[in-house]
C-alpha cells in the first residue's frame, strides 16, 4: 500500500502506539487554576464530574495540604487509554487545582486531552456555583 508523504498507515500507527509505550512516547497536557473556594468543596465538585463522565478514578493520595486523584481515561477512537491526575492544594483562603493528562504511546491525541481538561474545569466551576 502506498502511503502519501507525511501520512502514517494504520499498521504504522498501531506499531508506533505499541512501541511508543516501551519507548516512553506520550502526549501530556496540563492546566491549573486558583479557585476561591474551600478545597473540600472543590473536591466534591470534581468527584461529581468524574461520576458523570467516562473517566474513573483509580486511587487517591492525601497529604497535609493536598489531595491527588489518579484517574483512568478510557481508550477511544481518538486515543489510547491514558491517565488523568487531579491535584487540589490548599492555599491560604483559596485552593489551586491542577490537572495533568498523559496518553502513552501516542504523539498526538486529536485534542482529546485538551477537551477533557476543559470539561473538567468547566464542570468543577459550574458545580461550585450550584453548591
Amino acid at each position: 500500500m502506498n502511503v502519501p508523504p507525511g501520512k502514517r498507515s494504520i499498521p504504522g500507527l498501531v506499531i508506533g502506539g505499541i512501541g511508543g509505550k516501551f519507548l516512553g512516547m506520550g502526549r501530556f497536557n496540563n492546566r491549573d487554576q486558583l479557585i476561591s473556594a474551600p478545597c473540600g468543596t472543590v473536591l466534591v465538585s470534581v468527584l461529581c464530574y468524574l461520576v458523570s463522565s467516562e473517566i474513573t478514578f483509580t486511587s487517591i493520595q492525601q497529604g497535609s495540604d493536598a489531595c491527588r486523584l489518579i484517574c483512568k481515561i478510557p481508550m477511544s477512537m481518538r486515543s489510547w487509554q491514558g491517565e488523568l491526575e487531579i491535584t487540589v492544594t490548599r492555599r491560604m483562603r483559596e485552593c489551586k487545582m491542577e490537572a495533568d493528562t498523559s496518553i502513552e504511546g501516542q504523539i498526538y491525541d486529536w485534542g482529546r486531552s485538551k477537551s477533557i481538561l476543559q470539561k473538567l474545569f468547566e464542570a468543577t466551576m459550574e458545580g461550585l456555583n450550584n453548591i
